[in-house]
């Protein structure tokens, strides 16, 4: 979120001074803030429960994939 914000901040100050003269600048920064739409084969994110054993004591929740888990890496990807 930080870097978006960064990167939005820049967006704003080089249209303000027009420095940079629009076009292919604008719209890489656009992309990279999350601005703009993509178009592409996309991505695969392939994730596993783990397939080592639980040991005695160890709380099997944190073997195995979660809904919270898979939420942040989709957050993450946007």
């Amino acid at each position: 979120q930080s870097e978006r914000d960064a990167l939005l901040k820049q967006i704003e100050s080089l249209k303000k001074s027009g420095a940079n003269g629009g076009g292919k600048a604008d719209e890489q920064l656009m992309m990279k803030a999350a601005l703009t739409n993509v178009k592409g084969p996309g991505v695969s994110v392939l994730i596993e429960d783990s397939l080592k054993p639980v040991q005695s004591g160890e709380n099997p929740n944190l073997y195995v994939i979660h809904d919270e888990d898979i939420l942040r890496i989709v957050n993450e990807l946007h």
